[in-house]
């Protein structure tokens, strides 16, 4: 079975676009050693070790199989185009749509275009109730207000939307049996029963692994709070408020707008409230790396660049990639891609988790 390993998600996401201004706080800078300096002067650590947290017990459910083999037989799926007849739940629907936020269009957008199968909820659940009945080729609209939770994009949560949607196609989904014969001819199992057994012991592998982070984070959690910032090292904040307010640029082009218009329009805020947004946020994320490269040089947990450059092969070999594949595909190496995005220091909150956790007491 090839699984969708944490190699296999970073190598998709190359070429994603931010979707929140949070998303790159806590990515490292582009250095060849992440705050080389005297940490000890610019931040005093709390407590970490011996610090509670809410004990876990892992199980897997039936339903939660069955929801990843429809998942890995959705990919299989035979989809057929059908000209006549209303959407139902389970088909597929090619649309296209336009979006007003709180009143305001996003100046500049052309109709954004989108596959969704009915039913799973995957843009708004208010959205896939309103598709259900529709035909090919009709237009329609959707007044919504999105999660305060929403993920795609903070600046959005809890924001009243307008959605402009026309159906393009209509497809039926035919899934494929469940079976030896298919397991054997795209899963690499002999049987299906060997398939499910396998299936289910990833399953409880990553919510172990889900379980133990979730856990790194509520012990992490308390040692922001007993953390001190003594000085700010201003080359690390002033690195991370460019990062910042260049993916938000960023965010802004691909609505169709300009970083101005988007403050006035969408955040409701001036350029000095969001610079100072921006600063905050910085900091924030400076101090939280600063921590975090405190307890990790004080136990010996960064990765030595001969871990690191082992992990990146391991990326590589495990989606069928070479190095030089990779840079022509993506106009830059792997090296330099994990430099930029800071996956070495994704990597290291992994570990230091699992250290607060491994050092932790469970309640």
């Amino acid at each position: 079975m090839k699984k969708q390993t944490a190699a296999r998600r970073f190598v998709s996401a190359f070429l994603a676009i931010p979707m929140m201004l949070t998303a790159i706080t806590l990515t490292g800078c582009s250095e060849d050693k992440p705050y080389d300096i005297h940490l000890q002067d610019y931040v005093k650590v709390g407590e970490y070790k011996g610090l509670p947290y809410t004990d876990f017990d892992i199980r897997v459910t039936e339903k939660e199989i069955q929801e990843e083999v429809e998942k890995v037989l959705q990919k299989y799926s035979i989809q057929t185009e059908r000209t006549e007849g209303p959407l139902e739940e389970g088909d597929c629907a090619s649309i296209q749509y336009k979006l007003e936020v709180d009143g305001s269009k996003l100046n500049g957008a052309a109709f954004q275009y989108y596959t969704v199968q009915v039913g799973k909820e995957v843009i708004l659940e208010d959205i896939d109730k309103a598709l259900v009945g529709k035909e090919a080729g009709e237009t329609f609209e959707v007044q919504t207000t999105f999660p305060e939770d929403f993920e795609m994009n903070s600046h959005m949560a809890g924001k009243e939307a307008l959605f402009t949607i026309t159906v393009n196609k209509i497809f039926d989904v035919t899934l494929p049996v469940l079976d030896d014969e298919f397991v054997s001819e795209n899963l690499g199992f002999e049987t299906a029963d060997a398939y499910l057994e396998d299936l289910e012991a990833d399953l409880y592998d990553q919510k172990q692994k889900d379980a133990r982070y979730q856990a790194g984070e509520e012990i992490w959690a308390r040692v922001l709070e007993s953390s001190e910032v003594l000085k700010y090292p201003e080359s690390e904040v002033k690195k991370k408020q460019t990062a910042l307010t260049e993916s938000f640029r960023i965010i802004c082009e691909k609505y169709g707008t300009t970083l101005e218009e988007a403050l006035h329009s969408i955040l409701k805020t001036d350029e000095s409230a969001f610079m100072e947004n921006i600063r905050t946020s910085a900091e924030n994320a400076v101090k939280e790396e600063m921590i975090l490269y405190s307890i990790a040089r004080e136990n010996d947990l960064e990765m030595t660049p001969q871990e690191q450059q082992e992990y990146l092969d391991k990326v590589l070999a495990e989606n069928g990639i070479t190095a030089r594949e990779f840079k022509e595909k993506y106009s830059a190496s792997i090296e330099e891609y994990a430099e930029e995005s800071g996956i070495m220091t994704s990597l290291l909150y992994e570990r230091v988790f699992d250290f607060l956790v491994e050092n932790g007491v469970a309640e």
